[in-house]
């Protein structure tokens, strides 16, 4: 039996700030005449779910089901309205709560021959009202309470954007105890370690991680770091991005374990992190062990930085790699 076939059967929610990437992607062959700066000549262009949507995007791309929730602007917000249509387009399920005041982060990425120029980003960075939180609170109770399917799982993306509040994350917490899902949560690193007491997954980078414990690296190993991490936020699993390095995976009953990286190329390593999350979230809710799942989620990190963009990983990219493997 395909060990992957488990992960059809996942419904997990998915929570925090979402954007919009837009790429534009072209030549470069001369510099201004008006100033020592490249002319793009733009040759293709595309736009893609960004932030926490990615992380949906990921789940839905492995075979899994995902509900987006997050908070959009108006009707004349821009970014807003464009992933409201992705998602559509797509066929993923999203509840998008609209706020007057919000403006969907909108991400435009200049590119020539693989390297970026250029990132502009529109976005209006404020913490969104304690009625938009509890709207969007009500939103995932009523989903989770009446969900049918897999072991469920909520992930809560935070961007430090303004969605992610402390009265939010507290109704989120206290709604997975009660109704026993597990808690991944991808921190940011304005925050504090205990700022996210009560999940079981921490997920960081290791710049993340350090900021999160106030330890810096090599001054402290990556071991020492993540069960800091993992006491101070009172979490059973930390998951340490390393870029080129791998992940390094660390339990407080397990020895820590650094799994070493297995992309052949790195083309773009913008989202990476939202693949690692969201593959080792459906890993473990498919029933594979922490350990198992942190080196499915490797692996699927690997493949996505040797694609354009916040790229995504399929199952079937996953099954090859094991099947290969296992031969």
């Amino acid at each position: 039996m395909n060990p992957f076939e488990a992960f059809k059967s996942q419904e997990l929610f998915v929570i925090g700030d979402i954007g919009l990437d837009h790429y534009i992607e072209g030549t470069c062959d001369r510099l201004s005449p008006e100033a020592p700066v490249p002319i793009l000549n733009p040759k293709a262009e595309w736009k893609k779910l960004g932030l926490a949507a990615n992380v949906a995007d990921n789940i839905h791309s492995l075979g899994g089901g995902s509900i987006l929730f997050s908070v959009i602007g108006n009707e004349n917000d821009e970014a807003g309205n464009e992933i409201d249509a992705l998602l559509r387009e797509q066929r993923m399920k999203g509840v998008l709560v609209r706020d007057d005041s919000r403006t969907t982060p909108f991400k435009t990425r200049f590119i020539s021959d693989g390297h970026h120029l250029l990132r502009m980003d529109r976005e209006k960075i404020e913490r969104i009202s304690v009625d938009a939180a509890q709207k969007l609170y009500d939103h995932l109770k009523f989903h989770v309470v009446s969900r049918t399917a897999g072991l469920g799982a909520v992930i809560v993306q935070d961007y430090a954007k303004g969605i992610i509040t402390p009265y939010l994350f507290t109704l989120i917490q206290n709604l997975c105890l009660r109704e026993h899902l597990l808690l991944f949560v991808d921190p940011h690193p304005s925050r504090t370690a205990e700022y996210y007491q009560g999940c079981d997954v921490l997920t960081p980078n290791l710049k993340e991680a350090q900021a999160l414990t106030h330890m810096s690296y090599p001054e402290y190993s990556i071991e020492e770091i993540g069960l800091t991490l993992c006491q101070r936020a009172k979490c059973e699993t930390v998951l340490i991005t390393l870029g080129k390095n791998g992940i390094a995976h660390i339990r407080v009953d397990q020895e820590p374990v650094i799994f070493e990286a297995t992309a052949q190329q790195v083309f773009d390593v913008s989202g990476a992190g939202d693949t690692v999350i969201a593959t080792y979230a459906m890993a473990i809710c498919a029933g594979f062990n922490s350990q198992e799942a942190a080196q499915i989620a490797n692996e699927a990190a690997g493949i996505v930085v040797g694609k354009k963009g916040t790229a995504t990983v399929s199952r079937e990219e996953l099954e090859s790699i094991f099947a290969a493997t296992d031969q």
